[in-house]
């Protein structure tokens, strides 16, 4: 049997209008948070936050958050509020938070230091200390963790909630998915959520955002911000291996797709024959034919904010009789 790899070279869509230059209103990015300042951070729920040195990604310091669902978390009151109103309306503005996880892949030893003591037997004994015991109960955390050089580290949550709380009324954002994430520099990551997710109402005046997770979980914010980004058209690499196959052997599909902060999803279709329809989502996808034939597969890239339309492309697969 042949086998080959159909590549797509990157395939671009015209945008119907893009913005030109970049706006940005900062709510946090590790400054320092002193006594009477224009930013106070606070626990919110059974969730807590505290300022932190041992990690920081735009300035030194950061917030070490603990969440324990949708509503234990952050919150960030704003003593001057923010104007959104630069920010309204467009489908290429977003809130952006950069984050890290703070807690060890479980199973790895987290020990960074041990103690010797004596057994009855006259042996020695190394207890390890322990650098986490977590969940810790709240307000309790230790106010440096580092963990020991070369520990991996984990989001134990899959999703993020973010609320607005403006003058003109509160507006949320759930379910903003973890694992896609865009990764950044020294294990940060950025979640995004266009406003167009936010439900409720968003208009005039920021006083409050609250930031949480779906589960408990630990993690460094280093950044959140609110941004007005230039519409980056859709780029996409596919491939489909083996693209001739025999009836009933499993088919490989995958693709990778950039268009800037937006985030996207892929959907595929996998015989065009019968109208596209979304049999499939995600970067790496399975089908089985089971008749010998011609297909073409339909790969489609959606822009969740909104920005730009949906982008396509066809693959062409070969099936043959066993």
């Amino acid at each position: 049997m042949t086998r080959r790899c159909l590549i797509l070279s990157a395939a671009v869509i015209a945008l119907a209008s893009a913005a030109s230059v970049a706006q940005k209103a900062t709510i946090y990015e590790g400054q320092s948070l002193s006594a009477g300042g224009p930013l106070v951070v606070a626990g919110w729920g059974s969730g807590s936050a505290r300022e932190v040195s041992e990690e920081g990604y735009v300035g030194a310091r950061s917030l070490r958050v603990v969440t324990h669902g949708y509503y234990a978390g952050v919150r960030f009151d704003l003593q001057r509020p923010l104007d959104l109103r630069d920010f309204l309306g467009k489908p290429n503005s977003y809130v952006v938070l950069t984050v890290k996880p703070a807690l060890p892949v479980p199973g790895q030893t987290t020990t960074r230091t041990s103690t010797t003591s004596w057994t009855t037997s006259g042996t020695q004994a190394e207890t390890p200390d322990t650098a986490y015991t977590f969940p810790y109960p709240p307000g309790e955390e230790p106010p440096e963790a580092n963990l020991p050089v070369g520990v991996e580290t984990r989001f134990r949550m899959e999703r993020m909630r973010v609320v607005l709380d403006t003058d003109g009324g509160v507006a949320v954002a759930e379910d903003l998915d973890v694992r896609k994430a865009i990764d950044e520099e020294r294990g940060w990551k950025q979640v995004v959520a266009p406003l167009s997710f936010f439900k409720g109402s968003v208009n005039g005046m920021l006083r409050r955002a609250i930031v949480s997770g779906n589960t408990t979980d630990m993690f460094y914010l280093g950044e959140m911000k609110i941004v007005t980004e230039p519409v980056a058209k859709i780029a996409l690499d596919t491939a489909v291996e083996p693209y001739e196959a025999k009836v009933g052997e499993k088919i490989t599909f995958t693709a990778q797709a950039q268009a800037g902060i937006a985030p996207l999803e892929i959907v595929w279709d996998f015989d065009a024959s019968d109208g596209l329809q979304e049999e499939a989502v995600g970067e790496t996808v399975y089908n089985f034919y089971y008749k010998a034939g011609e297909y073409t597969a339909t790969c489609i890239v959606k822009d969740l904010s909104g920005a730009q339309e949906p982008l396509k492309r066809t693959l062409g697969v070969r099936v043959v009789a066993q």
